[in-house]
C-alpha cells in the first residue's frame, strides 16, 4: 500500500505566535505538502485570498488557523 500524495496541495496557515505557525508548517512539510503560506493574522490571509481570486487562482486546499 502506497501513502498519500500531498504535494499538490496549497495550505494557509493563519497564527499570529510565530513558533506555532513555524511548528505546523514543518509538520505540513513532514507530510510531503509543498506550498504552504504562512500568515500572521486574518487580515493578511483575507487580502491574499482576495489577490487570489483576482488572479483568479485558485485557493488554498486547507486553511489551518486560531
Amino acid at each position: 500500500m502506497s501513502g498519500y500524495d500531498f504535494e499538490r496541495l496549497t495550505a494557509f496557515i493563519v497564527e499570529d505566535n510565530a513558533f506555532v505557525r513555524n511548528t505546523l508548517a514543518d509538520l505540513l512539510l513532514h507530510f510531503g505538502i509543498k506550498r504552504i503560506s504562512t500568515l500572521k493574522n486574518g487580515e493578511e490571509a483575507i487580502n491574499l485570498l482576495k489577490d487570489m481570486k483576482r488572479a483568479h487562482s485558485p485557493g488554498p486546499d486547507i486553511i489551518l488557523t486560531d
